[in-house]
């Protein structure tokens, strides 16, 4: 069963379901999957919650974003997803940890989905100039006001919407503050999802939110259409995914899956040195705090282990990943097939004269 990390009470939890063979192929389910959240009690598991799953993806990948309850206990949790396949039902299990939040401000340990962010302020919102805007058409219907972009909304971007404070209702009520609502369009290039990030990322899974990962597997995309020669800018008239016919797909999947994690990892190796470097008022006296992530440094003489170490962690896990991202990148690009290493005949030339024969 595996363990998704902890979580604080009001963020939200990413539940992914991909329904696929050992193939990559998709597989029909009779009807869409369902999660059941339960609690460990003091009288056994306790039903808190069940969802269904939204589709996506034609049919083989199923999402929720599910924000838990702040009323809900601390303790331990448990995660059934349940999906039936030609009358036979299916379940896989996951379990986390819920704990209180004391602070008011998310940190880098919650899984706030980032995508979706109203933010509020006082201070000055600086307007981006007219060339960086796009025309939007305005409409009011009594307490709702619809706007909607007079142009198509292009991949991998990120749209900022200003209210200002001195808009009024028909009542004559206004904003208290200004309100900033951002957004991110869809991501392209993907080859991969979180869900496959879990497995490589383990416990420090849930130190990345959701936007992040996104992000990343992203960027592992567009890195495989630079190797694959292809156009990497989905905005690109030219621009072509690759398809489960194409020969690269496979290992573009694989690939992309690798080096996200590793991007991943090396932003929060950064994140963790300067923390280390530039301490803050998380200092502590032999560590920091990095949101609920905790670093504690030591030497041998206190008998501390290097597992319990962070960036021993990190770099240990970066290592392991490195071998299968090397060859998931040789597979790509078709370095490990049978007969890629050819032999290479090397001719010398010299102006000396050839030796004379050395027979005795």
């Amino acid at each position: 069963m595996k363990d998704l990390g902890e979580f604080h009470k009001n963020s939200k939890i990413f539940l992914e379901l991909l329904t696929i063979d050992e193939k990559n192929m998709p597989i029909s389910v009779d009807s869409i999957p369902t999660v059941a959240i339960g609690y460990y009690g003091t009288d056994g598991v306790q039903n808190m919650d069940n969802v269904t799953l939204n589709t996506v993806d034609g049919g083989n990948r199923y999402t929720y974003v599910y924000e838990i309850p702040s009323n809900w206990p601390d303790g331990q949790y448990i995660l059934r997803y349940e999906v039936i396949v030609q009358g036979v039902t299916h379940t896989i299990e996951e379990t986390f940890s819920l704990y209180s939040n004391s602070n008011a401000e998310h940190d880098s340990g919650s899984n706030e989905d980032v995508q979706d962010e109203i933010l509020e302020t006082d201070t000055d919102i600086m307007i981006m100039p007219p060339e960086f805007q796009i025309p939007v058409d305005i409409q009011v219907n009594g307490n709702t006001i619809t706007i909607t972009p007079k142009e198509s909304v292009a991949y991998n971007r990120t749209y900022t919407l200003v209210l200002d404070k001195s808009i009024q209702s028909v009542t004559g009520k206004s904003l208290s503050q200004t309100q900033v609502i951002q957004f991110t369009s869809e991501y392209s290039p993907l080859y991969a999802t979180p869900l496959e990030l879990r497995s490589i990322l383990s416990r420090l899974y849930s130190y990345f939110t959701l936007d992040e990962m996104y992000a990343a597997l992203r960027d592992a995309g567009q890195k495989v259409h630079q190797l694959l020669k292809r156009i990497p800018d989905a905005n690109n008239s030219r621009f072509q995914l690759l398809t489960d016919r194409d020969d690269a797909y496979f290992p573009a999947a694989k690939f992309s899956v690798y080096e996200a994690a590793k991007n991943l990892l090396n932003h929060l190796l950064i994140k963790v040195i300067e923390r280390h470097t530039n301490p803050s008022n998380e200092q502590m006296e032999n560590g920091f705090k990095l949101g609920d992530f905790e670093v504690q440094f030591g030497d041998s003489s206190n008998g501390s282990n290097e597992q319990n170490n962070a960036l021993d962690m990190i770099q240990a896990l970066l290592s392991n990943i490195e071998r299968d991202w090397k060859y998931w990148m040789d597979a790509l690009m078709g370095r490990n097939a049978r007969g890629y290493a050819k032999p290479i005949t090397a001719v010398t030339r010299s102006s000396s004269p050839s030796p004379e024969s050395r027979d005795i």
